[in-house]
């Protein structure tokens, strides 16, 4: 069976110096960004991340406060409640219904009003007679200068003592300027709690409140530790720097761990808002970065190699399709039947016979017609003659307006019997064209393989036939 040599298709070395050097280049990148980063990490924990963190819970925090500072200034600055209180007939029931308003209005947990007068202290679900005047905060809050009137403080709860409370405390003055009492709202610290609970599932990070002596005294629900930073920071000395220091940057170690910490001091709790990072945690952050980029370069280099080896396989697929076939026509060119030719080396090939054909009065087609019908008559002889032979023989466009057949397992007799099939196949083809209906022929030459003997010398031999055919009137087939 003849058929053209596939060349085997060579996928060049520099596919694959390519794709080591996409390789070993991304593997430096991640090498060296995982180092950049580790070298860094410290600093930015200390100058942006825990900084960041604590000045956004301190915003929130403010932010809270704003509504129930203008609570308590609203209440302190409430004709009803001023009137009430120079009252001497006034009555408890419309203080605590006056009180339940505001709780219901501006859904704060607790409105609270202290008489100076009678030294009751008045809630919304009672009256506290006994209470103590002297107390320290009511004191401080009274005895405020003139440029301040109201304090943020935290406190237990009048009604539930086990629940810590945050209080707008303002002070209340009558419409000659004389202290009357302190009127203000409480609210629950859960909101901070909650605050601290929200912040540490974003950031990643520890967060919470100690006093002045370094009692923990707010904190999240995954805190776990004692209840006093001096139990679980064992830093010689630095319990004390933190507890004397407005704000500051600290380290210290636990369990093996590097903790970084940021401290700030709240000054209207009077809590300082501690904010820790495990470094080691950061670090294995980094650590899964790098394995990532790492999958990611493998994966890059192996989708690039795959596709390069594809395209250019397909390239190169195309480019020698190219070089054996006839743009034109579709059919095999001369190169691509040289090389079939010299793939002849198997007894079950033989006897090998050659027709060539050449188109009748060609030139004159041209010549009358235009290139453009020429190259038509070419197309259609061309599907013809690729249906007259089997699949396992090879037609080419020999040049111009000749075509040449390589038949193997053909005799020279039935080498003529399928010329002149051809011829009369072609014969019968009728094209039209400006209204004129022209006929198309060919002449043919068939000879058959001699021992021995080359493609240019039976090429010569049957060149000869065709030619004696043209001189004996065209459209006809002769055999040497």
């Amino acid at each position: 069976m003849l058929k053209v040599p596939e060349p085997s298709i060579k996928r060049p070395k520099s596919i694959w110096f390519f794709c080591i050097f996409i390789f070993v280049a991304f593997l430096l990148v991640s090498f060296s960004s995982y180092h950049e980063s580790k070298r860094f990490l410290g600093e930015q924990i200390r100058e942006n991340s825990l900084p960041l963190t604590s000045d956004n819970v301190y915003s929130h925090i403010q932010q809270d406060l704003i509504e129930p500072i203008f609570i308590s200034a609203l209440m302190a600055h409430d004709t009803f409640l001023k009137d009430w209180a120079i009252n001497p007939d006034h009555s408890d029931a419309a203080m605590l219904r006056y009180l339940r308003e505001i709780d219901r209005r501006f859904d704060t947990k607790l409105a609270f009003y202290v008489d100076e007068q009678t030294g009751k202290y008045y809630t919304p679900v009672g009256i506290n007679s006994d209470f103590d005047r002297s107390a320290t905060w009511y004191q401080r809050v009274k005895n405020f200068p003139e440029n301040k009137n109201y304090e943020i403080n935290t406190g237990r709860d009048p009604i539930n003592p086990s629940y810590i409370d945050i209080f707008i405390n303002h002070r209340v003055f009558d419409y000659k300027n004389q202290f009357i009492g302190i009127a203000g709202i409480a609210l629950e610290a859960k909101k901070i709690r909650q605050l601290i609970e929200n912040y540490q599932q974003r950031y990643n990070r520890t967060i919470y409140f100690i006093d002045r002596q370094g009692h923990v005294v707010m904190h999240g629900n995954q805190f776990g530790r004692l209840n006093n930073i001096r139990k679980f920071i064992k830093t010689p000395g630095l319990v004390n720097k933190i507890l004397s220091s407005p704000s500051g940057y600290y380290q210290y170690h636990r369990n093996g761990q590097t903790i970084d910490v940021n401290v700030r001091l709240i000054r209207e709790f009077n809590w300082y808002l501690v904010v820790e990072q495990n470094e080691n945690k950061a670090l294995q952050n980094l650590i899964y970065i790098f394995w990532f980029n790492l999958s990611v370069c493998i994966s890059v280099t192996l989708l690039v190699l795959f596709i390069a080896r594809i395209t250019i396989g397909r390239y190169q697929k195309n480019l020698l399709k190219l070089a054996s076939t006839d743009k034109l026509t579709g059919l095999a060119n001369r190169q691509a039947l040289q090389e079939a030719f010299k793939s002849i080396d198997e007894p079950g090939d033989f006897p090998i016979s050659i027709l060539l054909f050449d188109i009748d009065f060609f030139k004159k087609l041209n010549d009358s017609h235009g290139h453009s019908f020429g190259d038509e008559v070419l197309k259609d002889v061309a599907m013809i003659l690729r249906t007259q032979v089997r699949s396992s023989d090879l037609v080419c466009r020999w040049g111009g307006e000749e075509f040449l057949f390589l038949l193997h397992q053909c005799s020279l007799d039935r080498a003529i019997q399928i010329a002149e099939q051809i011829r009369a196949k072609v014969a019968e083809l009728k094209l039209s064209k400006d209204g004129e209906t022209v006929s198309i022929s060919v002449s043919g030459g068939v000879a058959c393989l001699r021992p021995e003997e080359s493609l240019h010398q039976i090429v010569n031999r049957v060149d000869v036939a065709l030619y004696k055919a043209k001189e004996h009137g065209r459209n006809q087939i002769i055999s040497v």
